[in-house]
């Protein structure tokens, strides 16, 4: 098999809008039970719960043709996508989870308008019929009606998870009359059930529309706490004294247990220290760096402990990961950026044997998920971010690697070949964000990004992502300087 030539990226098999399932310690669901919550609905009257089937499903009266909406608020880090995605094996909130659970569960990351648009599409897709012929891309109506008019065609219930949707713009659009979370249905005969959970920092109940069910997160009770922290670790059940310890450090935030989990397992894998004195350890650890956040903290020495087993570029390739868009990044940037000298500001370039073992052991410590597609925590993001404020000679280094990156693999991008079709909605929120990236205005990268904007957006335009196309290249590319 020849090699691929330097810049030409390949497939891109990995579903940008998959189901995060990284969040559970097990394959699956497989991860502890969340926090007790009431159940609301009426259970039918011949049912004992688990014990009996249900012979049908009871549609509840929905007034005006208005679907469920729920939206799980909250500050980072307190498992508002942990929550949406329990929703996903549970059941339902308006009815019975013991009865039924949702047979068509489509996740859409929401964190941009490029992102929103190439995921309701990638919905489009998975609706589809088997066996049926393939839409045309322009058919009648926006995106959002056709997910809609797609769900509500089901004959089965289904669940739409909005994830990360803290643009305060794009969540007015999405509850306008023509939005995905509109307060009225297109009219058609619906045989299915289904509810739509919305994930967002945006607590303020001004900002949702009164149809809107709003639930607060927040740090988990103890018990649930140490049970994750526990399965993170890999610890044996029996062992609760010094996890709950560490776990009371943290302050029971999903995000900051996951971490330290991860941090214990890789310290007792590679070391051979018991579970509880290590745990004691990183407690005594976090003690002394009082003056940062729990996630701040966890993340510096995660890095640390990346360090010391010799993992000498994680916190460089972190840094670039960082900066790009808070959306799913191809690991195929990063290999191709290494196979033709991917340098980091202050060492010697990264080969690429050295690079898969740096995201490998980013995805061990819980830093980076993903494999085809790496993702960062949005609040690991915005610690690495804060850093790179304080270091005014890396972060343009970094950004000037960020957009030979996008340059170079958006002029390879061959419009006509299929195997390239799913690069042209994965790059659009990353070259959005690198129009935007810290450190002093550049006319020859100005100029880059133009061009290469031009060329993103044609091919978005092809392929039906109109919406994403004008957000790429409004017609003016903004200066890269703060």
């Amino acid at each position: 098999m020849e090699p691929r030539p330097v810049g030409v990226p390949g497939p891109l098999k990995d579903d940008l809008h998959g189901l995060p399932t990284h969040l559970y310690p097990d394959r699956l669901y497989g991860g502890p039970a969340l926090p007790d919550r009431p159940v609301r609905g009426v259970r039918t009257t011949w049912s004992r719960g688990r014990l009996h089937a249900p012979l049908g499903l009871r549609r509840p009266a929905l007034p005006l043709q208005r679907v469920p909406v729920r939206a799980f608020v909250g500050p980072g880090g307190t498992g508002k996508t942990l929550r949406a995605l329990d929703e996903s094996h549970t059941g339902g909130h308006n009815w019975d989870p013991y009865l039924w659970s949702y047979r068509t569960i489509s996740w859409v990351s929401a964190r941009d308008g490029a992102s929103l648009e190439s995921g309701l599409l990638k919905a489009l897709e998975r609706l589809r019929p088997r066996g049926g012929t393939p839409a045309p891309r322009r058919t009648a109506g926006t995106p959002e009606d056709r997910v809609l008019r797609a769900l509500h065609a089901l004959e089965s219930p289904w669940l739409l998870i909005l994830d990360g949707l803290d643009d305060p713009d794009l969540l007015r659009r999405a509850q306008a009359p023509d939005g995905i979370l509109r307060q009225r249905m297109p009219r058609g005969p619906w045989p299915s059930v289904g509810e739509i959970v919305v994930t967002s920092r945006i607590a303020a109940r001004t900002a949702w529309g009164p149809w809107v069910s709003l639930a607060g997160t927040g740090p988990w009770h103890r018990g649930a706490a140490i049970e994750l922290l526990r399965a993170h670790t890999g610890a044996a059940t029996g062992q609760h004294t010094e996890l709950a310890a560490l776990a009371d450090r943290v302050g029971y935030l999903p995000l900051a247990l996951r971490l330290a989990g991860r941090h214990l397992h890789v310290l007792t894998a590679t070391t051979g220290t018991a579970p509880g004195d290590a745990a004691a350890g990183l407690a005594g650890a976090l003690d002394g760096a009082r003056g940062r956040g729990a996630v701040p903290a966890l993340c510096g020495l995660n890095l640390g402990l990346l360090a010391d087993r010799g993992v000498r570029h994680a916190r460089p390739v972190l840094a670039l990961l960082c900066l790009f868009a808070a959306e799913p990044v191809p690991a195929a940037l990063l290999t191709s950026a290494a196979a033709a000298g991917l340098r980091t500001p202050d060492g010697p370039p990264i080969a690429e044997e050295d690079l898969a073992r740096t995201v490998t052991a980013l995805r061990e410590i819980g830093l980076v998920h993903g494999k085809a597609l790496l993702t960062v925590d949005p609040l690991v993001r915005e610690a690495m971010r804060a850093e790179l404020d304080d270091e005014p000679e890396t972060a343009p280094a970094l950004g000037a690697v960020l957009v030979d990156l996008l340059d170079r693999t958006v002029h390879a991008l061959d419009p006509d070949d299929p195997a390239h079709t799913p690069w042209w909605p994965a790059l659009a929120p990353h070259l959005n964000a690198a129009r935007t990236l810290p450190g002093t205005a550049d006319p020859h990268r100005d100029a880059r990004l133009t061009a290469a904007a031009q060329v993103l957006a044609a091919g978005l335009r092809r392929h039906g992502h109109t919406r994403s196309a004008r957000l790429v290249h409004p017609g003016t590319v903004h200066g890269t300087g703060s």
